[in-house]
């Protein structure tokens, strides 16, 4: 694979600062592919890579969102309307933080109405 061997040169230059700025420029290389969703080297790269385009074809991605207040943004178990399907299975994920907190701030305020109003049915038909 192209990573592998570039990675191989340049952890085989001897000289500490042509090392390191030859491993700088081979990260920026490997995640402009990345974000050009031409490197699908890691499962988080395939899911940021189509996160972000699921984010700008919602309108979601330059979009300004203000933060999830705290007491909701830390609370645990599962959102309102949410049911268990008994599948344990996890995925774990690395995002960007500014698109990991993009993420949480659009769907937070996009679906705070209907969360809303799953609350009020709850209090009436518990």
């Amino acid at each position: 694979m192209w990573w592998e061997q570039e990675l191989e040169h340049a952890l085989a230059i001897t000289d500490p600062s042509e090392r390191r700025n030859v491993l700088r420029e081979l990260r920026q290389k490997r995640d402009h592919l990345r974000a050009e969703g031409q490197l699908w080297d890691t499962a988080s790269a395939v899911i940021t890579y189509y996160l972000t385009l699921e984010l700008d074809d919602r309108g979601w991605l330059h979009r300004r969102w203000r933060a999830v207040p705290a007491h909701e943004a830390e609370m645990p178990g599962r959102r309102w309307g949410v049911t268990s399907s008994g599948w344990q299975a996890r995925l774990r994920v690395h995002l960007p933080d500014d698109l990991g907190d993009r993420l949480r701030r659009a769907t937070y305020w996009t679906s705070l109405p209907a969360t809303r109003r799953l609350q009020e049915l709850t209090t009436q038909w518990p």
